[in-house]
C-alpha cells in the first residue's frame, strides 16, 4: 500500500523501424490509493495472484527473492480507490 500510493499506467501501441522502436501512445491514467480492500477483492476474485520467488541452486542452497505479486495490467486499476485518466 505504501510502495506504489501513486501509480502512472501507461498504454500504448509500438512498432519498429530500421532498429528504432517508436509508440504511439493511446491512453495514460493516474491510480492512487490503493486500499486493502481493493487487494483483497481482486485476489477473491483471482485477478492478483502470488508469486512465490524461490528456487534450488545448484548447489543445493536456496535462494529466495520474497513473495510477490502479479497483476495483468489491465486489472491494475482495480487496486486503486482514485483513477483519473489523463490522456
Amino acid at each position: 500500500m505504501t510502495k506504489l500510493d501513486r501509480l502512472l499506467l501507461i498504454l500504448a501501441d509500438n512498432k519498429i523501424e530500421n532498429g528504432t522502436e517508436y509508440f504511439h501512445f493511446n491512453e495514460a491514467y493516474l491510480l492512487e490509493n490503493p486500499t486493502p480492500e481493493k487487494f483483497l477483492e481482486a485476489f477473491e476474485k483471482n485477478k492478483l495472484l502470488i508469486d512465490l520467488r524461490m528456487y534450488l541452486k545448484e548447489s543445493g542452497g536456496v535462494r529466495n527473492h520474497g513473495t510477490g505479486f502479479r497483476i495483468s495490467e489491465k486489472n491494475l486499476k482495480d487496486l486503486y480507490a482514485k483513477t483519473r485518466r489523463l490522456i
